[in-house]
């Protein structure tokens, strides 16, 4: 039976690790693996300097910072920008930030280990839905720190791993929440099962507290001052932004004219 796993298994996985493969092979044969250190700022990036372990233990929680934010968990807050002086590199490994990309690493695992068990009697469903998952996390490579590139902590590289993160989420909710019947019947359903009643509850409060969070953090990217301001409660050392929010309260953007606060 381990066979017959191993054969539905390995065809799903290998097409797409082949294929990463090749693209950074053909990015190293033509020398267009990694930016020039010339082409990139301090100020955007802090850490494309960084090499051995000390590299590896801040992109693994650079990585790990994506992975939260794309689930719905921000453990360094919102920034439309997250540079130099914003996000204090990790110096040891007793730093307990550290927690984060172990606590992704052995989730990853241990479902590789349920996937591969339940493969092995038959199940391949969730092997399936493991792979799918892995194959949208493949969209936050960029950030790794394997290669050296411009980009730093950023909302916007999350946006292709949100997509895969939403349809498992959806699919998880509706085998949580909707047993066989609920399709047919769901208003007596629903009058008799007072624990279904409970978890569509938590699901219409899921989804509020997200139209709130979704809100608020619109509303902060309507205007240049709500944005930078948002910035700098979550970074407030960061020369960039303090730097762009003084040239608003020169008089760059009408309205905000206030060279004391500019200063």
């Amino acid at each position: 039976m381990m066979k017959s796993a191993l054969k539905e298994f390995i065809p799903q996985i290998l097409p797409p690790i082949f294929f990463t493969f090749l693209y950074l092979i053909l990015r190293y044969k033509y020398d267009t693996l990694s930016i020039l250190e010339a082409l990139i700022r301090n100020a955007e990036n802090p850490f494309y300097r960084f090499t051995g372990t000390h590299r590896v233990i801040n992109y693994c929680y650079v990585f790990a910072v994506h992975v939260f934010k794309g689930v719905g968990f921000d453990p360094i807050g919102f920034s439309h920008e997250y540079g130099y002086n914003c996000v204090p590199e990790i110096e040891s490994i007793s730093d307990s930030r550290l927690f984060f990309p172990l606590f992704i690493y052995g989730f990853l695992i241990i479902c590789f280990e349920i996937g591969m068990r339940r493969s092995f009697y038959g199940d391949h469903e969730f092997s399936l839905k493991f792979i799918f998952g892995l194959s949208w996390m493949s969209t936050l490579f960029p950030i790794t720190g394997i290669i050296r590139v411009g980009t730093f902590i950023a909302d916007r590289m999350i946006v292709p791993f949100t997509f895969g993160v939403a349809i498992l989420a959806g699919n998880i909710v509706t085998d949580w929440l909707l047993p066989p019947k609920m399709s047919r019947y769901p208003v007596e359903v629903l009058k008799k099962d007072k624990k279904l009643r409970g978890r569509l509850a938590q699901v219409f409060l899921m989804i509020a507290l997200m139209s709130i969070k979704l809100k608020q953090r619109t509303e902060n990217w309507m205007s240049s001052v709500n944005l930078l301001e948002s910035s700098l409660k979550t970074c407030p050392r960061y020369a960039k932004v303090n730097l762009e929010l003084s040239k608003v309260y020169s008089g760059t953007v009408a309205g905000n004219l206030d060279l004391e606060k500019s200063l």
